[in-house]
């Protein structure tokens, strides 16, 4: 397995291999982070791509201050190792900080995505994106639909509760 660690801006000489990706924090790689990257990993086999996820370190709640988040559920290095198990072939653990953060929505598909060379990418259903988080389903869904394949997923369920970390 693969790891890049990104910062914003990306460095432009820097090759990435055509990938089906999906993106999040996956702190404790639930049964619903896993849904989300085994669908990335099936798209990538169908399509001879690379599956990819991309994290972020630190969290981004963490990077931002909205809260104290020093107890990860999975450490970075233990979620490298739970990723490598399942199969995954490349990460990409992009810095978040406030540079990062401040990229609009229409910055972060076109300056930070497309340069990844991704080519089908699956997110979740609470996914959002950019400065303030204000890159919503609906427009992430009308950025991205000329330049690579998407699909965003309902959230998992168990005995009629959303699979989430605690």
């Amino acid at each position: 397995m693969q790891v890049f660690h990104l910062h914003y801006p990306l460095n432009k000489e820097q090759v990435y291999l055509p990938s089906s990706i999906t993106i999040g924090t996956f702190d404790g790689l639930h049964a619903g982070h896993q849904a989300l990257i085994k669908n990335a990993m099936q798209v990538a086999r169908m399509r001879n791509l690379a599956c990819g996820v991309i994290t972020f370190d630190p969290h981004p709640r963490e990077a931002l201050g909205i809260t104290y988040y020093g107890a990860y559920l999975t450490p970075l290095t233990e979620k490298l190792l739970l990723l490598e198990k399942m199969g995954v072939d490349v990460v990409y653990i992009v810095r978040f900080d406030h540079s990062f953060a401040s990229l609009e929505p229409e910055d972060f598909i076109h300056h930070f995505l497309a340069p990844l060379n991704c080519r089908y990418i699956t997110v979740g259903y609470d996914f959002t994106f950019g400065r303030y988080g204000a890159g919503q389903l609906k427009i992430y869904n009308e950025l991205v639909r000329d330049i690579f394949r998407s699909t965003s997923f309902h959230p998992l369920r168990r005995n009629r509760q959303k699979c989430q970390a605690p």
